[in-house]
């Protein structure tokens, strides 16, 4: 299944990343992603699947610093608690 111009931004912009961080995570150049936007080059069933995947892997990098910063957060309350 291949994406709309259309889709290709929304999900790029739903996964709050640029054009050069989604190109760096796919290893493509800014420019074809700035063509699948525009509709210059088709996506394809891979890009797809590649943000879908991003998107998870976002998910659990994100879920990760929220458990770091409640760590940090929890051990500065019990450092203020010892003082």
């Amino acid at each position: 299944m291949s994406l709309t111009p259309d889709q290709v931004y929304r999900r790029r912009y739903a996964l709050g990343l640029t054009q050069q961080q989604l190109a760096h995570r796919l290893g493509v150049s800014v420019s074809t992603i700035a063509n699948w936007e525009s509709g210059l080059y088709q996506s394809s069933e891979y890009l797809a699947l590649a943000l879908d995947t991003i998107a998870r892997m976002l998910k659990v990098e994100r879920e990760a610093e929220e458990r770091r910063a409640r760590r940090e957060k929890a051990l500065a309350g019990d450092a203020r608690d010892d003082a």
